[in-house]
């Protein structure tokens, strides 16, 4: 359980480093362009809220499965909610978004 905390620990800490850097820091990918960066940059957040799941490794993957299951049925009621905003402010009907 030791070996498995402490790599549970060190692939946790890799997710935030890979969240943080342009191509999830792939050093074979080459410098970032411009593009690249703007997309990190817009989806920067999105990658630290999920960055914050665990890793499989703690408690047999339980949290891991409980969390990815909780953040996505949070990502969908944003995105309902962004249709409907959008399906307002575009006067669509509603079963349409």
């Amino acid at each position: 359980t030791g070996k498995k905390t402490q790599k549970g620990h060190e692939n946790w800490k890799d997710q935030f480093a890979n969240a943080l850097t342009v191509n999830g820091g792939d050093e074979e990918a080459g410098p970032a362009s411009g593009f690249q960066w703007a997309l990190h940059l817009l989806t920067l957040p999105w990658k630290l809220i999920f960055a914050m799941i665990p890793p499989v490794e703690y408690c047999g993957g339980w949290p891991c499965f409980y969390i990815s299951l909780a953040f996505i049925g949070v990502v969908t009621a944003f995105i309902s909610d962004l249709a409907g905003l959008v399906g307002c402010v575009l006067d669509l009907p509603d079963f349409v978004t």
